[in-house]
């Protein structure tokens, strides 16, 4: 095909592959850049820019020379991680997530055995590329924010499972069919296809069949990844003097006990304040 055709056109990659420092180190490349300024410096080739979904396609074909699938194995296959492409919008610290960020196709008949593998399998290790996305601007002209090496922390880790539970449970009541992504708050099962009963799956403990669902981070915790996590580049600097952070900082950072939920953890983090003024 000719996916595979430019995959093999690439004699050698610009990065070891079976490597996860050489893939960071070749992927903080993007930082701070724009495609046009890949193309002028001779780093990727591309061509018209403008049909939907290009650019993430650019980064994964021409810089990164992944061939665009489909396969349930991550696209960096040797080191298990995922590649995904995240828009954001605003400006500065105001800075939101633009959409939701897919993460693969929910088979319901496979759930009852794989359980929470179904979201690790792609979902446990993404390579997050953030760009800026603004309204009618060329693709060329997105400049790539931060690049992120993420893995759940064990708190998000935390929010994904409980939200994961919910779905589960839908599918192993029969009841895919009644999945919303209302019903979660940061992993959702949202629809995915052209609709009107056009993409409609079996489901295994129901005759009744089921929308097809993507599992998907939705776009507020998207928008929380991004102020949390740092740029791959840092990951490299050394350190020359030890900083204390405040964990009051970020929502993810702290520990609550296994019995209290998220939203009266936070609840507890503000109880100090209450009764008292900014004097």
């Amino acid at each position: 095909s000719r996916k595979e055709s430019k995959r093999e056109f690439v004699e050698e990659l610009p990065y070891d592959d079976s490597d996860l420092e050489s893939i960071l180190r070749y992927a903080g490349r993007l930082t701070g850049r724009t495609l046009d300024e890949l193309v002028s410096g001779g780093e990727i080739v591309i061509g018209d820019t403008h049909s939907k979904g290009r650019f993430g396609q650019i980064i994964e074909e021409d810089y990164f020379h992944i061939p665009n699938n489909s396969l349930p194995e991550p696209d960096f296959r040797k080191v298990g991680m995922e590649l995904k492409v995240a828009p954001m919008k605003g400006d500065g610290d105001k800075m939101t997530s633009k959409e939701r960020m897919v993460l693969g196709i929910i088979n319901y008949d496979e759930v009852p055995e794989k359980g929470f593998r179904t979201f690790l399998d792609k979902g446990s290790h993404i390579l997050m590329v953030f760009y800026h996305w603004r309204e009618n601007t060329d693709v060329r002209s997105y400049r790539i924010l931060k690049v992120v090496d993420w893995k759940p922390t064990d708190e998000e880790l935390r929010l994904i499972l409980a939200d994961w539970k919910i779905i589960e449970g839908y599918i192993l009541r029969g009841e895919a069919n009644l999945l919303s992504e209302r019903q979660t708050k940061y992993l959702a099962a949202n629809t995915k296809g052209a609709g009107h009963g056009k993409d409609e799956r079996s489901q295994p403990f129901s005759d009744r069949p089921a929308k097809q669902r993507s599992l998907s981070f939705k776009a507020p915790f998207m928008t929380s990844l991004f102020h949390s996590h740092p740029d791959v580049n840092e990951m490299f600097i050394e350190p020359s003097v030890t900083e204390v952070v405040d964990d009051s900082g970020t929502i993810f950072k702290g520990i609550w006990s296994e019995d209290q939920t998220f939203e009266e953890y936070v609840m507890a983090r503000f109880d100090r304040f209450i009764g008292k003024t900014c004097l």
